[in-house]
């Protein structure tokens, strides 16, 4: 049995090789770069992300990123 192909359109494995300040910050340059500089869109419709920034959030980065990498959003506090 041959494993799924990834699709063109994902980014690139990123390993975590046990630091976690630098693995989140290579995922929200991923993030930076394909929802904050780019215009991803699906089925012609453009995609948004939520922008507001938890205060308290030591890294100072959108909830739409939260979101995206974790599965909840206590996670990474």
């Amino acid at each position: 049995m041959t494993s799924p192909t990834r699709p063109d359109w994902l980014p690139a494995h990123v390993p975590f090789a046990g630091d976690w300040d630098g693995f989140v910050r290579t995922l929200y340059a991923i993030f930076e770069s394909d929802f904050k500089h780019g215009r991803p869109r699906f089925r012609t419709r453009p995609i948004w992300h939520n922008q507001w920034v938890d205060r308290d959030d030591p890294y100072g980065f959108e909830e739409g990123f939260w979101h995206l990498v974790t599965r909840d959003q206590w996670v990474y506090k």
